[in-house]
């Protein structure tokens, strides 16, 4: 057993001396049920968010090896699209299963920022722990009024010990980060009752 982890450590110790680019998509999660309180708000059309890369770290989203033989961090982990593009798409992905219309020109507009999208990495003995982290701020504004009807943090994680990771590793990692961060959007009970409250 430990002659094949040997090779396996040999394995990603090669693949993770160069950058690597992900794509991650909610929608690739088999099952996944965004259903939550927002769904009392329907039937009001809300347009795709917009949001600003607010990250320190624009460049990457993280490390495939949290240090090489010289004690520094190889091998960096960057996103085919952008990361505002990325969780965008993933809260239409969650509206939509909750019944609502995207729509351009819409009642609600929802703005924000990407604040963290980051994966980490802390090796054990054998293995690596990979923690995916997602952080958004996001404000939902009545386009009639043009008034603020929420605005809230919210935050997603997941953790995975793996032995070689790969591409596909760190892709459903921070898949499921995401979906755990729409997941909290989806559950807001605060979020669906400011949204049903701009029928009264």
């Amino acid at each position: 057993m430990k002659k094949i982890i040997g090779i396996l450590s040999i394995i990603f110790l090669v693949q993770s001396c160069g950058s690597t680019s992900i794509k991650p998509d909610v929608k690739d999660n088999k099952n996944i049920d965004f259903t939550g309180h927002i769904k009392n708000a329907v039937p009001l059309d809300i347009s795709k968010p917009v949001l600003e890369d607010n990250r320190l770290e624009k460049s990457k989203i993280g490390w495939k090896r949290a240090k090489n033989s010289y004690g520094k961090r190889a091998g960096s982990i960057k996103t085919a699209l952008p990361v505002e593009t990325i969780i965008a798409n993933g809260l239409v992905e969650g509206l939509k299963q909750n019944g609502f219309a995207i729509e351009k020109f819409s009642r609600v507009s929802i703005v924000g920022s990407v604040d963290r999208f980051w994966i980490e990495a802390n090796p054990n003995r054998w293995t690596v722990e990979f923690t995916g982290n997602v952080e958004t701020s996001l404000r939902f504004i009545d386009n009639l009024t043009e008034k603020e009807l929420y605005r809230s943090y919210y935050y997603g994680e997941y953790s995975e010990s793996v032995s070689a990771p790969t591409n596909k590793t760190w892709t459903e990692i921070m898949n499921k980060a995401l979906s755990d961060m729409i997941q909290e959007v989806m559950d807001d009970k605060d979020l669906s009752d400011a949204l049903v409250g701009i029928w009264n």
